[in-house]
């Protein structure tokens, strides 16, 4: 149980899109690790908690988190995935960050929040809210009293033939 709630936890921060070109293809197939000082497992609440220094692996792809939260429906079926306390999602050289991310199986979305920023080299787009829309292919920067969306991105190389602004 264990396994399948954070593989579908890691595939779908995979999808995550980035105004950056992606990196290679992710090896669902490849094995999963993850590591925590603790797990808390509560049918009654219908939650699965991984707690302390939570880090996830497979492929490329790693999520460091304070606290990793399942919440499922009967039948075991995933409601909602919380990551928390530091979120960083690495794969190649992207890299997101936030204080939370939330992935809702349902409306197939990853909102991360707490100043959320997504990078790739020298270029990011960062805001108060980032929602990445995974059945669409789309995300959304949002704004907010505390910050307006910034974004940077580097003018194309003639040498590597890169532009991740067009």
């Amino acid at each position: 149980m264990k396994r399948r709630f954070c593989l579908i936890f890691l595939v779908c921060l995979l999808a995550v899109p980035c105004p950056v070109p992606a990196a290679d293809a992710f090896n669902r197939d490849a094995p999963l690790e993850i590591t925590s000082d603790r797990l808390e497992a509560d049918d009654v609440s219908k939650t699965v908690v991984f707690i302390g220094h939570v880090v996830g692996r497979q492929d490329d792809l790693t999520i460091h988190a304070g606290r990793l939260t399942v919440h499922y429906r009967q039948g075991r079926q995933i409601r909602t995935i919380v990551a928390e306390e530091d979120v960083r999602i690495i794969q190649g050289e992207r890299v997101a960050t936030g204080q939370k991310a939330v992935f809702d199986r349902q409306e197939a979305t990853i909102v991360l929040t707490g100043d959320p920023r997504v990078n790739q080299g020298k270029d990011f787009v960062a805001g108060e809210r980032i929602t990445v829309f995974l059945d669409e292919k789309r995300s959304l920067v949002e704004g907010g009293e505390k910050e307006r969306v910034r974004a940077l991105f580097h003018p194309r190389s003639k040498d590597n033939g890169q532009n991740p602004a067009r």
